[in-house]
């Protein structure tokens, strides 16, 4: 029983999984055609992969630019490029990352409904980069468990409401 219950919690805590399993049930409560959920969750978890593999090239080529930079100037610094912290993030804080873009969506259209602040924040790829952040920053504060969820969709909800 233990060894199908880790291999669940070692699915689940692939961060591309994740989402692709939020878009799937999406996609259910949408009441689409199974042709359209298959097809849906197999691009949400290539459209993941590739845009973390995507990151990943940015940072690697930035990074002898980086060099290049303090060699020639005498400075030491880094090359500002958020796709490139998303990067990064994603490999130590990918699955609460993941879980604070949903939890924060949820959390926004509840302001939307149940609020003034009508505005529903559609620019996913901004949202996944403040919840990355929010991830890196909770993390960091020594928030941990489901605590750093809670606060940073909270957090995040309201960012995107406002």
């Amino acid at each position: 029983m233990q060894a199908i219950l880790n291999f669940i919690v070692d699915i689940l805590s692939q961060p591309a999984i994740l989402v692709a399993l939020i878009a799937f049930i999406g996609l259910i409560v949408q009441k689409k055609p199974a042709a359209t959920i298959t097809s849906g969750t197999i691009k949400t978890i290539l459209g993941f992969l590739i845009l973390s593999a995507g990151a990943d090239v940015v940072v690697r080529s930035l990074e002898p630019f980086g060099k290049i930079f303090q060699h020639a100037f005498g400075v030491q610094g880094i090359v500002p490029n958020n796709e490139a912290i998303v990067s990064l993030a994603l490999k130590d804080f990918g699955t609460t990352a993941a879980l604070i873009m949903v939890c924060g969506m949820i959390v926004n259209i509840l302001i939307a409904r149940f609020t003034n602040l009508k505005y529903i924040f559609l620019t996913g790829h901004h949202t996944f980069y403040m919840a990355a952040f929010l991830a890196i920053i909770l993390t960091v504060s020594h928030i941990k468990g489901w605590l750093t969820i809670v606060i940073g969709a909270l957090v995040l909800g309201l960012i995107m409401a406002v």
